[in-house]
């Protein structure tokens, strides 16, 4: 959420939609809240759309009034995503507007439905993964079990990591989940992603976001 806003603090008119679920609402909130941090913007359009929905048309069409200069497509992945990007796309009437979305855009196939309309769209994603050792275990992976490219390296690398993790944190302290939680809660680690820090909450945070450009198709890393 904090790296969307700073993506789109450059316009004036800002326009986020967001599927009705925890997850996306949380990136919402958090946009919402970053974004006060830079005056020079400001949303114009905050739309909720039901978990699941399937017709977006209503809302888009309310989108368009507020005639934004960025919006930002906060959905979670999957069919829905898809659709929201299709009848986003069969609007030909409403273009001069710049793209965003999060995580449910990296993936080829949440655009490959809408050809080259999401050329130049702009997804803020978790970073890439490249140390060695995780790069041969992913090969790896890739060879004996089939392709990851849907979760790609973070996904992936985080994956391992938390099972790593909690097993480690079992043999140490037993299965007690409460001791178990707390140390998670309260301790520093270390895996794949890097340093592993909760300081309290229930999600890692990680400072460094990647931001990728579609181009020919592809998210390109910058």
């Amino acid at each position: 959420g904090e790296h969307l806003a700073k993506a789109v603090s450059g316009y004036k008119k800002v326009a986020i939609i967001t599927e009705q679920l925890d997850y996306a609402l949380g990136i919402r909130d958090v946009f919402v809240e970053a974004m006060k941090a830079y005056p020079g913007a400001s949303i114009v359009s905050n739309e909720v759309f039901p978990k699941s929905g399937n017709d977006f048309r209503g809302i888009l069409a309310k989108v368009k009034a507020t005639n934004p200069d960025a919006v930002v497509l906060n959905p979670m992945a999957g069919v829905t995503a898809q659709n929201l990007l299709k009848q986003l796309a069969e609007i030909k009437s409403w273009t001069g507007y710049r793209l965003y979305g999060q995580y449910a855009y990296i993936a080829d196939s949440a655009r490959e439905a809408t050809g080259a309309f999401a050329e130049g769209m702009t997804v803020i994603d978790v970073p890439n993964i490249a140390k060695a050792e995780f790069t041969a275990m992913y090969s790896d992976i890739e060879s004996t079990k089939g392709t990851l490219k849907d979760l790609a390296t973070y996904y992936t690398a985080s994956t391992i990591d938390a099972l790593d993790l909690i097993t480690a944190e079992i043999t140490k302290l037993g299965n007690d989940p409460v001791k178990v939680q707390n140390d998670l809660s309260t301790g520093s680690f270390k895996g794949f992603i890097g340093d592993i820090v909760f300081n309290g909450n229930n999600f890692f945070h990680f400072n460094t976001p990647g931001i990728y450009v579609i181009k020919e198709g592809k998210a390109v890393l910058q």
